[in-house]
């Protein structure tokens, strides 16, 4: 039972972890007295202690990112980085730090089958006098809460994969208009600027016909595994289907996705593709839109891109064209 005689399975009435993380903070930032309660998935705990300093941190907008880390009150994830290196990056039981007049409390939510962390929670500016009776407190919650939790990451884990393409493992179609209405919605609150990429590989077809299908996509996958290389952490990037591949550039203009796209298109051209003892060069065409400059929805900023695109097609493959 909770403070207030709530019974702690009344918080997860849901299974879906967007559903459990927001009343999970709630409860623990309640019951807390604290400045602000953090949530972070194991694999990011570990990626943001892997993370080489830098007076920059740049977002990493992965699927569901909210869902790998969320905090009660916003906080910047260059002062997330600092509290999470505060610890052990395989920490595994309840620790508290005082360091630079910060203190924070730190808990682990351990999966009851082989008792390896699922996620942590922090809680910063705890009362100092509160601060080990709620230790125990919060750890026998976290213990009884876990087995839910860790079924919510479960299907959280098994969602992510449907919105994976099997063949390259980016991102597909069923996800591309998810990213997009979101950086649309991001992009009309702070009032700025995303691209699209739109990319289709020049003479594809004749590749399939004279190279077969398995050298087809062989080369396919190695598109898929230079585009990752070359963009950055905070862009998407998708198989749109075919020969056809997408990149999400959030928070960038045309003139930046234009250096992006060239950087794309040069790679590719430069790139001797070796599958099974073949050796093959590609090109590949890039159409650009920008939102909000040349569309306002997800479903028209893809079309701009793919017209930009196809009119780059027309005039000379192994290009880069912006829509206008």
């Amino acid at each position: 039972m909770t403070g207030n005689g709530k019974d702690l399975r009344d918080f997860f009435d849901r299974l879906e972890l967007e559903c459990v993380l927001p009343e999970l903070l709630q409860y623990l930032y309640h019951v807390g007295s604290c400045e602000n309660v953090i949530w972070i998935l194991a694999e990011e705990f570990k990626s943001l202690h892997d993370t080489i300093s830098s007076n920059i941190w740049e977002p990493d907008q992965q699927m569901h990112r909210h869902l790998r880390l969320q905090a009660i009150k916003p906080i910047d994830e260059a002062d997330v980085r600092r509290l999470a290196n505060l610890f052990e990056c395989n920490l595994s039981m309840s620790a508290h730090i005082e360091r630079d007049g910060i203190s924070v409390v730190a808990w682990p939510i351990l999966s009851q089958e082989n008792k390896t962390p699922i996620a942590y929670i922090l809680m910063t500016e705890v009362k100092k006098d509160e601060i080990q009776n709620l230790q125990s407190r919060i750890g026998n919650d976290l213990s009884q809460m876990s087995k839910h939790i860790g079924f919510s990451v479960q299907h959280w884990r098994a969602q992510r994969l449907s919105f994976l393409d099997d063949l390259t493992g980016l991102y597909n179609q069923k996800y591309l208009s998810l990213v997009l209405e979101h950086e649309i919605l991001h992009c009309q609150r702070l009032d700025k600027k995303f691209s699209v990429l739109f990319m289709d590989v020049d003479y594809f077809k004749s590749v399939n016909d004279t190279r077969g299908h398995w050298i087809g996509s062989r080369l396919l996958v190695e598109i898929g595994r230079l585009l990752k290389q070359i963009l950055r952490r905070s862009d998407y990037a998708f198989r749109y289907g075919g020969d056809e591949f997408v990149a999400i550039l959030p928070m960038t203009p045309s003139e930046g996705a234009k250096m992006t796209a060239e950087r794309i298109r040069s790679c590719i051209e430069a790139t001797d593709f070796a599958i099974d003892g073949q050796h093959l060069k590609l090109t590949i065409s890039l159409g650009i839109a920008t939102y909000p400059d040349h569309a306002k929805t997800h479903k028209e900023i893809i079309k701009m891109a793919d017209e930009a695109m196809y009119c780059g097609k027309n005039k000379s493959r192994n290009v880069v064209f912006v829509a206008s």
